[in-house]
């Protein structure tokens, strides 16, 4: 009898895990990822400033990740593929002839983004929301 009511608990514990770590994987790309994009973004910014509005982050992420539709879930399956699709855009816009005060140019970086769009619209549909709520200040 103590069988049958402790394997399905298991169970359960074992798909709650399997779920959070997953999320948290995905957190830790996508942290990655924001530090790079608030780097650039906000060029003042002080570190511990930066260190604390990603932490945020990191907590609202969990908790919106374990309540994630299944097409989101399905892309936070796909994280590593968007991560190194992101890494790739920065590297394309790093390529980028640059203009005369030093920035690359417009057109340039919108085929860098429109090709990385291409790749990632599912996951920026069905993560979009997400991440607006979890990198609010």
């Amino acid at each position: 009898m103590r069988v049958r009511l402790v394997a399905p608990v298991l169970l359960v514990l074992l798909g709650c895990s399997e779920h959070d770590r997953r999320c948290a994987h995905a957190r830790d790309v996508m942290l990655t990822v924001w530090e790079s994009s608030l780097k650039d973004a906000l060029p003042g910014q002080e570190e511990a400033a930066l260190r604390r509005m990603l932490a945020r982050a990191g907590d609202r992420f969990m908790a919106q990740c374990r309540s994630l539709s299944p097409e989101g879930q399905a892309c936070i399956d796909r994280i590593d593929e968007l991560g190194s699709i992101e890494h790739e855009r920065r590297a394309a816009v790093e390529r980028c002839p640059r203009q005369a005060d030093g920035r690359p140019e417009p057109v340039c970086v919108q085929a860098a983004r429109d090709w990385a769009d291409q790749r990632t619209a599912d996951c920026q549909l069905a993560l979009g929301a997400m991440f607006t709520t979890v990198l609010e200040p």
